[in-house]
């Protein structure tokens, strides 16, 4: 005997009795279970991604407001975006950081 989580007290029967419901079900239950699980996988996956494209936009924005705020050290958004600094109009590598 075992105790549910309401605390009422079951026995050994109801669980057989469970596990045998589910061994005789017909197959399409299963199908049914298993393409439900296919489709809610199929639609969190493009949902995921657009989560994960808006978190890395935020990221690129809070990148560059950093940046031409001056708070990276960097003062020219362009540095940061390209990786490169202008001198005299003319792009040239950014020096590596000590």
């Amino acid at each position: 005997m075992y105790f549910a989580d309401d605390g009422s007290a079951n026995d050994d029967s109801t669980c057989l009795r469970g596990v045998g419901l589910a061994v005789r079900a017909p197959s399409w239950v299963d199908n049914l279970i298993t393409d439900s699980s296919a489709y809610r996988l199929g639609a969190c996956a493009p949902v995921m991604r657009v989560a994960w494209w808006q978190g890395h936009v935020a990221l690129a924005e809070a990148g560059l407001t950093a940046a031409s705020q001056g708070w990276l050290g960097v003062h020219d958004p362009y540095e940061v975006r390209v990786g490169a600094r202008l001198k005299d109009g003319v792009p040239c590598p950014v020096p590596a950081a000590a």
